[in-house]
């Protein structure tokens, strides 16, 4: 019972050999006795009549001068015939000429540029005649074969090396059951999209049910073919399916550029890094920008062990992500010391009180941080709004985004000249300010006049 075996053979089942001999103008027949066995026959032309065409090749029979004993039958000899006719050309059996084996191979080995990185395929199969089949097959076009035995073994790999292939042959005796189940795996399990691992299954006319193709693409297989098929059409299959594939990455890895460089930039600039522009400036008219530093930075890990500086680092750096990625606020610059925070390069309104509240709670935060020997640790913000430019900084790998002009001239210097544990806003930022946001924070706000900025003159705080 075909249903109860665990093993097939290589799935070329009686009906495709009918197939295959009668494409050949040939015929089959068997012969069965019982107890003793079948035999199988098949019969050949050696030319077709109707496969026959002026230009098969001729044999012509010696025009020259034939002599020819004909004679009654008996053996009487007859005469010389001195001025024979030819016989008659006798027709070449019907088998096309061989060219050498290097000419009958694809020229330049398909599509497949040597340039460009072999298709990786998993072939899937019980029999090495399925791998060797597949082996012959996909070889022109640049493929590079791993075999494995069955579904459990390619499921073993898979979890293993998942991103080393780029798509999946599945060659089994019954692909609708075991395929079925793998495809399943991967789709559910892995979580691997089709496009992500496109799986191709293979079946034979005999294993495959009136539904085969319907089955394999519910189950997650991206195309299926039943055999017979000739070797260009498994190829062209496989063809299209590196080529979603190939798109897939593409698309994948500019997503993963983007949601980087959304990370690293400014938005409006990131869309334009992302599109290739290797040189990006973006003039500001107005934003606000607040300076996050650790005054006497360098005093105060002077004695602490280096994971321990680490440790504080990440704890007040997370502080900085945390509270940041809850507004639209773009961090750059950042340093061991502290960091740069921008609102309102995105072209809102309202962005330094924004960034006021922001420094609040940077100060209520920092106060978890926990330093050797209880110590408290001190934080300076400054906030300053007016204009600015911002330049992306490509490098060699990471680009990064950097602000500069006369805003970011006098934020630095009110950095250097603020006092630590309070938030040193600039007129400009506090006309932008509304009081009655002020009253709601519970800050009291104590004026400054003017104050010398080293090297900027007088800037009231």
């Amino acid at each position: 019972d075909s249903e109860a075996r665990t093993f097939e053979g290589i799935g070329l089942g009686l009906s495709i050999s009918r197939e295959v001999v009668q494409r050949h103008g040939g015929r089959i027949k068997v012969t069965s006795e019982v107890g003793r066995g079948s035999t199988f026959s098949v019969i050949l032309p050696v030319c077709a009549e109707d496969r026959c065409s002026q230009k098969d090749t001729l044999l012509q029979a010696p025009p020259a001068k034939v002599e020819s004993k004909v004679g009654k039958r008996g053996g009487d000899e007859q005469a010389p015939v001195s001025d024979a006719k030819a016989a008659p050309p006798v027709r070449q059996a019907a088998v096309p000429a061989l060219a050498p084996e290097k000419a009958q191979r694809p020229e330049s080995r398909g599509p497949h540029s040597p340039q460009e990185p072999k298709t990786q395929v998993l072939s899937v199969a019980e029999e090495d005649t399925n791998h060797d089949e597949m082996q012959a097959t996909l070889d022109p076009d640049g493929c590079e074969i791993t075999r494995v035995a069955g579904a459990s073994e390619a499921m073993h790999l898979i979890k293993k090396a998942i991103a080393k292939f780029d798509l999946v042959v599945f060659s089994m005796a019954r692909p609708s059951v075991s395929g079925s189940n793998f495809c399943r795996f991967l789709r559910d399990e892995m979580q691997c999209s089709r496009e992500a691992l496109p799986v191709i299954m293979v079946s034979s006319e005999e294993a495959a049910s009136d539904h085969f193709g319907l089955e394999c693409l519910k189950s997650g297989a991206h195309d299926f073919v039943v055999r017979p098929f000739t070797p260009e059409e498994l190829r062209k299959r496989v063809r299209a399916a590196a080529a979603m594939q190939r798109e897939f990455k593409l698309r994948s890895k500019s997503l993963e550029r983007r949601l980087v460089l959304n990370a690293l930039l400014p938005a409006a600039m990131a869309e334009r890094v992302a599109c290739g522009e290797t040189l990006t400036v973006q003039e500001f008219p107005m934003l606000s920008i607040l300076s996050c530093t650790l005054p006497d930075w360098t005093d105060l890990v002077a004695g602490m062990a280096p994971r321990q500086t680490v440790r504080i680092l990440n704890s007040l750096h997370s502080v900085f992500e945390r509270l940041a990625d809850r507004v639209v606020v773009h961090r750059c610059q950042q340093t061991p010391r502290g960091c740069f925070m921008v609102a309102g390069h995105d072209g809102s309104t309202g962005h330094a009180a924004l960034l006021t509240k922001l420094a609040f709670g940077i100060l209520e935060e920092v106060r978890t941080v926990q330093l050797p020997m209880g110590r408290p640790l001190q934080v300076r913000l400054a906030l300053h709004s007016g204009p600015a430019v911002a330049g992306i900084i490509i490098g060699s790998s990471v680009p990064q985004c950097a602000f500069f002009g006369e805003t970011m001239r006098f934020l630095e210097r009110m950095d250097a000249s603020g006092p630590p544990g309070c938030v040193y806003i600039s007129e400009a930022a506090f006309g932008q300010v509304q009081a009655s946001f002020i009253k709601e924070q519970n800050a009291r706000v104590v004026d400054q006049g003017m104050r010398d900025v080293d090297g900027g003159g007088q800037l009231r705080m």
